[in-house]
């Protein structure tokens, strides 16, 4: 099969972590992203980010949380389910810097993150991003299933299947983007780690090819469950939609800066 344009440009390189080898940056030939970015309690956000992250406050007393279910059909790590939960923050420079790239930021679409949560379906991702990325991530059960007009995520924990989150999002009306001129469609999302000495921030590419977004309204509910891991969901009190994102096929790089 004829490699995609959005490849083609990249040169990889062989890496190993732990007892696994594979390659950087990671190619994500096939996947698919359904989440939204909602306000939540600022207080809350501050009180589990690192002391040296600053959290995007958009209106006194509410932060920016962004929640996303990622079905990686096949990628360099073999395929695998992701769920992130992450805070929008600040991005790292001087002030004139900083608010330079926020402004733009709807514009170019350059986010820029804090990752809370992070659980996975495999043992390479779990450990290549806890190695390379200092990512949050642990094993847990990720499902994905179609019911009617959404398309439903189910987050459990791996030991006794309680649901941590349940995320059901409605299958909006999609387009299928041209790849002539694809490189005007990414979204680059920058994410930082926890001030450690061998993290390296990331930089996730994707390129939708088919892609539907959807501005404030209702398009996606998000269900805590009775696992533990569900309270910080709960504390976090996720409010008004900001922003939703329903891609059911894309591509995508994972950059190790």
């Amino acid at each position: 099969m004829a490699q995609s344009k959005f490849f083609s440009e990249i040169q990889q390189t062989d890496i190993k972590f732990g007892d696994y080898q594979t390659k950087s940056p990671m190619f994500f030939t096939d996947c698919a992203v359904m989440g939204a970015t909602f306000m939540a309690d600022f207080n809350m956000i501050k009180n589990v980010l690192p002391k040296e992250f600053r959290p995007i406050q958009i209106i006194p007393g509410k932060g920016l949380i962004s929640i996303h279910c990622m079905e990686y059909r096949q990628c360099d790590l073999g395929p695998y389910n992701e769920v992130s939960l992450a805070a929008l923050i600040y991005p790292p420079g001087n002030l004139v810097e900083k608010t330079k790239k926020l402004i733009r930021s709807p514009f170019t679409n350059n986010f820029y993150a804090h990752v809370i949560d992070l659980p996975v379906t495999t043992e390479i991702s779990r450990i290549g991003g806890k190695e390379i990325f200092n990512f949050p991530k642990y094993l847990a059960e990720i499902t994905f299933r179609h019911a009617g007009n959404h398309y439903i995520c189910s987050l459990r924990n791996n030991h006794d299947y309680k649901t941590i989150v349940e995320i059901a999002g409605k299958k909006i009306k999609t387009k299928h983007l041209c790849q002539n001129n694809y490189k005007k469609n990414l979204f680059t999302i920058h994410t930082y780690p926890e001030n450690t000495r061998n993290a390296h921030p990331g930089k996730l590419v994707l390129n939708p090819l088919e892609l539907g977004i959807a501005y404030v309204g209702h398009h996606i509910t998000v269900n805590p469950g009775n696992d533990p891991r569900a309270d910080l969901i709960k504390k976090l009190k996720l409010g008004f939609q900001m922003h939703y994102i329903y891609a059911p096929q894309c591509e995508a790089v994972l950059y190790a800066k």
